[in-house]
């Protein structure tokens, strides 16, 4: 029997790794370096139209950008999310700047507070390379969860806000 070296068998098993759904959130878990039971600090940040309801049991910091197809096809989750669960507050919040975020939103509805990071205040510290990303916060600013918001069932975000709220 003949086997391959040790480094053609890793060549050969990463790309079926990364095909699957939880290789590739553990794959951006490790990207991104957010992890859980980490306190972040959140930085001033300037908002687009509206700013982030106060007094929230859990708030999802939704990292994104305009360019980035998987982000606008999340959108209509978060505000449904946003709508239906009042102890959840979801921010938006881009690298980009109003100049490039403004048309997107007259495009595509998003029902969300838009943070504008242009100095990257919070997305350098976190080390957010890789979009769509997201983070639940509690309110003490602990991160409870982090991982696509599409991999995100309801079960687990009541859940989240469950304990976030207890």
């Amino acid at each position: 029997m003949t086997t391959l070296p040790l480094h053609r068998r890793g060549f050969l098993t990463l790309p079926l790794l990364a095909a699957t759904p939880l290789a590739h959130a553990n794959l951006m878990d490790w990207f991104n370096g957010i992890s859980l039971g980490q306190r972040i600090a959140i930085p001033e940040l300037a908002y687009l139209d509206r700013r982030p309801r106060a007094g929230s049991a859990l708030t999802m910091w939704y990292f994104w950008a305009t360019w980035c197809e998987p982000c606008r096809e999340t959108f209509p989750l978060l505000n449904e999310w946003r709508r239906s669960e009042p102890g959840l507050e979801i921010i938006a919040v881009t690298d980009e700047d109003a100049g490039k975020v403004s048309p997107f939103v007259a495009k595509v509805p998003v029902e969300l507070p838009i943070a504008l990071d242009t100095r990257r205040q919070l997305f350098d510290p976190l080390r957010v390379r890789g979009v769509p990303y997201a983070m639940t916060l509690n309110r003490q600013s602990v991160v409870t969860w982090r991982g696509q918001p599409k991999e995100l069932t309801t079960a687990q975000l009541k859940d989240l806000l469950s304990a976030a709220a207890g």
